[in-house]
């Protein structure tokens, strides 16, 4: 007979939020089952069959009793104290609420840090859709988050809570096993361009000639850009775009799938719409399909907030593969908590992938794994899970190779720890081919390489 985990919540206050919070720590990211009791005061309190007790303080749900009263920026933290008790880590941990208290009485334990508030601030994004701040793409940027004001972006924080929980267990006397977990690369690869030598961007690719030639007064470059043309107008698999061989060898020498996502609309100047109807993208996505990897949607710019236009373009990229897609990533990486979850379920998408801050790589979720959303206005847990983005390219390439590299390597590190998935992604549409010593050129081999 396997241990017996009892946690007792309160009876009152955000019951769906706590619930949820409670599942993810415990189920989600520790594997753990348990079993639900309620009480009136504000606290946890987990039983162990042995005796043993953890009390960790309700210091957030039990003051609300509807999200209208907590969906506030006054209630984002302000100033955060940090833990001793480092679960492992080099760092303190960040308490975003409760006190910074912990008391060791054998097997009796009682925790300050609100460790299911905590978590749930971070997954459920709450504080995005509570900050006015936008960007001119209406994004949430992401140096006016509380993680990069506070610089533990770099670290993925619920996946400290979950250890730091997994430990005060473990003293409480709890003899479970937890999940196993094993560190996985996950490339994913935006396809915003077809080909670098598009028809429907050619008018664009004479522009950049022309600036080779008289803003940057670059004529080696120019001739490049020359015969890049020739080259492709030979053979399109010249073309610098068309590397689609070459992402899925570098996913089958690490022993992973590449994921594609793939556009099927656009008409404003963020978006480059190619021939769906083509012999060369029905070519690719037959040789995706052969050599045994993924194909996702991404939704073009104005998606993100438009759930017919989703739907269509959706559904016209199925027409065209010839499958059922369930996986996405929205174009320029817009989202808004919680519509756009909520829009991506309702056209049968499963898995999205486009938290990620950009100009600003780490964990905007907090999380190095894969978990289900929360609709924060409906208060209830989505069947859609996220798949959090830890690391783009274009964030990349305005480093000097090393610093690249350490970015890169120090995700990797912060992932590999809890056993995560570094989700990265690398498009297919890098410049890279035209300048020698352009960072990609270095720091690929780091991406697909951890040691």
């Amino acid at each position: 007979m396997s241990p017996t985990l009892t946690i007792t919540l309160p009876n009152h206050g955000l019951q769906p939020e706590r619930a949820y919070s409670v599942r993810m720590l415990l189920h989600e990211f520790l594997g753990l089952d348990y079993k639900i009791s309620y009480h009136k005061r504000p606290e946890y309190i987990l039983q162990t069959d042995g005796g043993g007790q953890l009390v960790i303080k309700d210091s957030f749900f039990a003051q609300y009793n509807r999200p209208e009263d907590y969906l506030k920026p006054e209630n984002v933290p302000g100033e955060i104290t940090y833990m001793n008790e480092t679960a492992g880590q080099t760092e303190q941990l960040p308490v975003l609420y409760g006190e910074n208290t912990l008391h060791i009485n054998k097997n009796k334990i009682q925790c300050g840090v609100d460790l299911f508030a905590s978590a749930f601030f971070m997954l459920s994004r709450w504080e995005e859709q509570t900050m006015p701040h936008r960007d001119e793409h209406g994004r949430f940027p992401g140096n006016k988050s509380l993680a990069y004001k506070h610089d533990f972006l770099n670290r993925p924080v619920v996946n400290e809570y979950a250890e730091l929980l997994w430990q005060l267990l473990q003293k409480a006397g709890f003899k479970g096993e937890r999940k196993q977990r094993t560190f996985t690369l996950v490339p994913t690869h935006d396809i915003d361009d077809l080909l670098f030598w598009n028809a429907t961007n050619k008018k664009r690719r004479y522009r950049n000639l022309a600036g080779d030639l008289f803003k940057r007064r670059n004529p080696k470059l120019a001739a490049k850009r020359r015969k890049s043309y020739a080259d492709t107008m030979a053979d399109v698999k010249n073309d610098p775009y068309h590397v689609y061989d070459h992402l899925m060898d570098k996913a089958e020498k690490a022993g992973v799938q590449a994921q594609f996502y793939f556009m099927a609309g656009g008409s404003t100047v963020y978006d480059r719409p190619y021939d769906l109807n083509s012999g060369l993208f029905a070519e690719i996505v037959a040789h995706i399909k052969d050599r045994g990897h993924l194909i996702g949607y991404h939704g073009s710019y104005t998606t993100w907030n438009d759930p017919v236009l989703f739907l269509k373009e959706k559904k016209t990229l199925e027409q065209t593969v010839d499958m059922e897609i369930t996986s996405c990533r929205q174009h320029y990486l817009r989202f808004a908590i919680p519509a756009t979850w909520q829009m991506q379920e309702a056209a049968g998408i499963s898995t999205d992938s486009t938290l990620y801050y950009s100009g600003y790589p780490g964990f905007r979720c907090g999380s190095c794994y894969a978990f289900p959303v929360f609709d924060i206005l409906n208060r209830k847990q989505l069947q859609l899970t996220e798949i959090p983005l830890l690391l783009m390219d274009g964030d990349l390439d305005e480093l000097e190779p090393p610093q690249a590299e350490h970015m890169i390597i120090d995700i990797q590190q912060q992932t590999k720890k809890f056993g995560g998935d570094f989700v990265f992604l690398r498009h297919n549409g890098s410049d890279a081919w035209m300048y020698n010593n352009h960072p990609l050129i270095h720091y690929e081999k780091a991406l697909y390489h951890a040691e």
